[in-house]
């Protein structure tokens, strides 16, 4: 079967493309939210914290060897810290600032790619699912056969 390119272009004006044998009628594309990506970094699960901290402690102060961490390794992830609440606010600051990152190179102005679909239904499904993920703003787009 021969492969067909199709292409969509988003409200930014980005080109999305894709060849293949399959037919397309839509694309759905989503662009991150920045006050979901501040609130995803600034919650925290305490029992993964409170089990890294207690082995990255454990192998660090040499209670503990692993193949996988070494003694530097667990040092440079608990980041001075010696208390748990110390460890969990270092790891709070270093995912905002993961975000604040991701914010300067603008990743939450542009659209990803969440699918490409050939039915309509099927669009408005994964469309769905991107809402309720917190994406901003979803969009479906037509695919153009070329």
């Amino acid at each position: 079967m021969p492969k067909i390119k199709y292409s969509a272009t988003d409200a930014n004006g980005l080109v999305h493309t894709r060849t293949s044998a399959r037919v397309y009628t839509h694309m759905v594309v989503a662009r991150p939210s920045y006050a979901n990506a501040v609130a995803r970094a600034s919650r925290v699960h305490m029992p993964t914290q409170k089990s890294n901290f207690e082995y990255h402690m454990n192998i660090a102060e040499g209670v503990i060897t692993s193949q996988y961490t070494s003694r530097d390794h667990a040092a440079d992830d608990l980041g001075g810290a010696t208390t748990l609440e110390q460890y969990v606010a270092l790891n709070i600051k270093r995912a905002l600032a993961a975000v604040e990152k991701s914010k300067a190179e603008g990743r939450f102005d542009r659209f990803f790619d969440k699918g490409w679909c050939g039915r309509r239904d099927l669009a408005d499904k994964l469309a769905a699912k991107a809402r309720s993920d917190g994406y901003a703003e979803v969009a479906i787009l037509p695919a153009i056969a070329k």
